[in-house]
């Protein structure tokens, strides 16, 4: 685990450096300054060993300074907010290695602060709220959620995770619960979101860090809308749709693809459609019941077809 944490480490701050080092599309201007504060020549700044900064103003309003020692990033990297002086986000380095990454507010109070201790493996995550109050602070190994404190608008803690289990809150700006998260083994198994009147909308299970089991989507006020078997973050399994608290389709699903007979209902028992589905595409027959009559349309690949021309391109046997 430590070792993945040092790679990620070492390819965001490689990562960095060649950005630095290149034109790419959306740099407009670039200065270079000496470690002695004049603006020189790129060539001539590389030639004297590549100290002090480089500043690149970008397309989209960004201008990006980044602070070099003999070529290594270090010191700090700040970003602008588009087409403005104020600073969006700051990352410091030593010597190519990122120590510390901030996002700030538009009014310069800190929204989200990373710290990194590669000696531990370990990053800490500080989160405030608008103004300045904190929402967060978690800490973690790897991907691994180690201990957390969540905290109201008002300060006040009301979730946490302690020695790898607990329960992570995820707020807006403004204290609003977006979803909250069961925390085991340090990962995320259970997932609930919100709809604005605090109802759940999204009742989802992971394995992995991937959505993997089942997830359940409700409406507003409380009926259910789907309930989906995933595995390894893609549909897979059947899903049932549901109209006005009813059954009104189950829906086969293989790797995130429709595939198989879907069957929609009436009055949530009473068999009106079967549709074929190869590869999400309708494909094969599609089959209507009214009544006691049956009525079947064909479909080539998502477009219809007649039975006789899908025969011919399937190499089907008539059917008699």
């Amino acid at each position: 685990m430590r070792s993945l944490y040092y790679t990620g480490l070492i390819v965001l701050s490689l990562s960095a450096t060649a950005c630095s080092r290149n034109n790419y599309d959306n740099v407009v201007d670039q200065t270079y300054v000496h470690k002695y504060g004049v603006a020189v020549p790129s060539e001539y700044w590389t030639s004297q060993g590549q100290d002090g900064s480089v500043i690149s103003a970008l397309a989209d309003g960004v201008v990006v300074t980044r602070s070099y020692a003999a070529g290594l990033q270090n010191g700090e990297t700040t970003y602008t907010f588009p087409h403005r002086e104020q600073i969006q986000k700051k990352e410091v380095y030593a010597q190519g290695t990122i120590v510390s990454e901030t996002e700030y507010f538009l009014d310069g109070s800190p929204q989200q602060e990373i710290v990194y201790d590669p000696s531990q493996g370990i990053k800490t995550v500080s989160v405030w709220y608008i103004g300045g109050t904190p929402k967060s602070l978690e800490k973690y190994s790897g991907n691994l959620l180690i201990s957390a404190e969540y905290y109201t608008t008002g300060n006040l803690k009301d979730a946490g995770v302690n020695n790898y289990f607990g329960t992570r809150l995820v707020r807006d700006d403004y204290g609003m619960i977006i979803a909250t998260d069961t925390i085991e083994d340090g990962r995320q198994k259970l997932r609930t979101t919100y709809h604005p009147n605090n109802s759940p909308k999204e009742l989802i299970t992971y394995k992995n860090g991937n959505i993997d089991g089942y997830k359940k989507t409700f409406h507003p006020a409380g009926e259910p809308n789907t309930i989906e078997q995933w595995s390894n973050d893609a549909q897979h399994g059947t899903t049932v749709v549901f109209q006005h608290g009813e059954k009104f389709a189950e829906i086969p699903y293989a790797n995130g693809n429709k595939q198989g007979i879907e069957k929609r209902y009436r009055d949530g028992n009473a068999l009106v459609q079967e549709i074929s589905w190869d590869d999400d595409q309708m494909h094969g027959p599609t089959i209507s019941y009214v009544g006691d009559n049956a009525k079947t349309d064909w479909y080539y690949k998502g477009n219809m077809t007649t039975e006789v021309n899908y025969n011919f391109m399937t190499n089907r046997p008539p059917v008699h």
